[in-house]
């Protein structure tokens, strides 16, 4: 609704693109799930509200339970651990 990147929204997109079968494809955005969910305003893993969709700029409130939540089951549900993931970007 503000073309915004919503990373809640973007835990979502992986695991259906997962339970579909688009493994790789799955794989590959969740590791671009986890860069947007890196960058924060102050700190890294902010896990902010959402992000500018052109230049991914952190936007809204940091440290979403939402935005985590979304990134850590969408982990979980590709049997990736997020700490090993985080190393890979």
């Amino acid at each position: 609704h503000n073309g915004g990147i919503w990373p809640f929204v973007g835990g979502v997109w992986v695991r259906f693109v997962h339970k579909i079968g688009e493994t790789a494809l799955a794989r590959r955005e969740l590791l671009n799930l986890a860069q947007l969910c890196k960058r924060g305003v102050t700190w890294e893993w902010e896990f902010n509200e959402w992000h500018h969709g052109v230049t991914g700029r952190p936007m809204g409130k940091a440290y979403q339970a939402w935005s985590a939540a979304s990134y850590l089951k969408a982990c979980h549900d590709l049997h990736l651990d997020p700490e090993s993931l985080a190393h890979e970007i």
